[in-house]
């Protein structure tokens, strides 16, 4: 635990803020606290939910730099009385279920294993896994070479999740309208659709695939090509009401094996 106090010249009473905190360990590591500060409710955004723990007890950065598996996860009031929000059964569609899974596409390495299933099995909900499973399916995470994807999106409400491997030129990214919780979708809040563009920095020079992928489906839908420029990989996003995918990958340039043919030269001593 680390200890932080404040006091003024007087010594008298008051309020201070403190915000976008680094901690440096004694072995070079930068330690994950919540240095800024967002007033998106936990129990109402079940992304936000999942990444807030994943990147304090996972392995990214503080944690235990190993994945980890969290058992026991529930979205509740916060009270003395352990329970699942009762809401939740108004959201027959699961999209509190499916932002808890995507969400855990953070750079935390942490898999959530939800507490309550009564809502999963009364609305069958078990297919937000499968999308999931079907898009991470065949990203080498294990490679040791993944680190946060660190996007950047132009609009404010564009929430970009992901990781990078900027050695082998790859990386997969979560795109999401942040006004989309279950907690607005029941409440009837009207979603504007909202565009905007996404960077990733410090990528290689040269040609990307890039995959999009229909995230309830579970599905690629397209598949289009962007160029780096000064080492960014930037590319738009359109009227975007809920979320998408993207998996992006470095075009490698065939190699083809071939002979050198020399003239023959006949030596002689004159």
């Amino acid at each position: 635990s680390l200890r932080v106090s404040v006091s003024n010249a007087f010594g008298s009473g008051g309020w201070a803020w403190i915000d976008d905190v680094t901690i440096i360990r004694p072995d070079g590591h930068e330690m994950y606290i919540n240095g800024g500060l967002t007033l998106q409710r936990m129990d109402y955004d079940a992304a936000i939910y999942t990444r807030g723990y994943s990147v304090i007890d996972g392995s990214w950065r503080s944690g235990i730099l190993k994945p980890l598996v969290r058992g026991e996860a529930g979205l509740d009031h916060y009270t003395g009385e352990q329970q699942e929000l009762p809401e939740l059964a108004q959201d027959v569609e699961g999209i509190w279920l499916h932002n808890f899974v995507w969400g855990q596409i953070n750079p935390g390495g942490m898999y959530d294993l939800y507490w309550w299933t009564d809502n999963i099995w009364r609305y069958g909900l078990h297919r937000h896994f499968k999308s999931f499973r079907d898009f991470m399916d065949g990203i080498p995470l294990n490679n040791g070479a993944y680190d946060d994807a660190a996007a950047w999106a132009s609009h404010p409400d564009l929430r970009v999740w992901g990781q990078k491997d900027v050695i082998h030129g790859q990386a997969h990214l979560w795109i999401q309208n942040r006004n989309h919780t279950w907690k607005n979708v029941v409440d009837g809040v009207t979603i504007a659709p909202i565009s905007g563009t996404v960077s990733l920095e410090n990528m290689p020079d040269g040609q990307y695939i890039i995959e999009w992928w229909d995230t309830y489906a579970g599905t690629c839908t397209r598949t289009e090509v962007a160029v780096t420029q000064e080492g960014a990989l930037a590319f738009p996003v359109s009227s975007l009401s809920r979320d998408v995918a993207v998996k992006i990958r470095k075009v490698q340039l065939a190699s083809f094996p071939f002979k050198v043919f020399l003239p023959l030269v006949s030596l002689r001593a004159f």
